[in-house]
């Protein structure tokens, strides 16, 4: 089964970058589903991982749900990423969870 996560980086609530990530799944799900291949979806909105991003660059290491996210993402099959833009520019809190991509740059807590 295909493993499919999509990361939110939308900070207000409601947010309309959270609407367009759930429009993405939906429709990437529903093809996949059509082909005979329903998809697991995971959605991480960053906004509720924020304290412990923070904490995590913070530490050096990945802790809660900054450490849930890597591992989903590191998991995932395939990847949808939505942030807002700000003055022409992508949100503080998308540029610090980029680094989730790679392992090398975070180091996650098995204890």
């Amino acid at each position: 089964m295909t493993h499919i996560v999509a990361v939110n980086a939308g900070l207000s609530e409601p947010s309309s970058t959270r609407l367009l990530v759930d429009r993405i799944v939906d429709a990437v799900a529903g093809e996949l589903a059509s082909d005979g291949q329903p998809p697991e979806v995971s959605i991480i909105d960053l906004r509720s991982a924020a304290a412990d991003i923070g904490s995590s660059l913070a530490a050096g290491f990945a802790t809660g749900q900054a450490r849930e996210g890597i591992e989903q993402v590191h998991a995932a099959d395939a990847l949808i990423v939505a942030t807002p833009v700000f003055n022409a520019s992508y949100s503080g809190c998308s540029s610090r969870s980029s680094i989730w991509s790679t392992s090398m740059r975070w180091r996650v807590s098995r204890y």
